[in-house]
């Protein structure tokens, strides 16, 4: 027995037009219904005046211990004094002769005289 042969067409398992746009309508109904009972929730609790707490009119101060009073002052003091120390002079280590210069001038003390080679005997970094 020969097996049957396969029909030159379409697929019988495919889905018919009318099918595909009762699927399309149903979707699209879905999505319309969706946003009809959102746009209800958004004018059922949208139009009720919230009574204002209390709690919102009076500022309030954390409890002790107040780790962190003025946000933005300690922000700027801490800027300033990074600041300070990136554009100022000051001794590392007086001992050994290591100071701390601004980072201009680092920098221009790189360009001209080179990166300084590491001491004999010791790795480079």
């Amino acid at each position: 027995m020969r097996s049957p042969q396969p029909k030159i067409g379409y697929e019988p398992r495919d889905m018919t037009p009318r099918q595909i746009g009762w699927s399309a309508a149903a979707l699209f109904g879905g999505i319309g219904i969706s946003a009809g009972l959102v746009a209800l929730l958004f004018g059922l609790l949208g139009h009720h005046p919230r009574e204002i707490s209390p709690l919102m009119t009076v500022p309030q101060a954390p409890p002790w211990p107040r780790l962190e009073v003025d946000a933005r002052a300690d922000r700027t003091n801490v800027e300033s004094a990074a600041e300070r120390r990136l554009q100022g002079y000051a001794w590392v280590d007086r001992a050994a002769g290591t100071v701390r210069i601004p980072i201009d001038r680092a920098m221009q003390i790189l360009v001209t005289q080179g990166w300084p080679d590491p001491p004999k005997g010791q790795a480079a970094p």
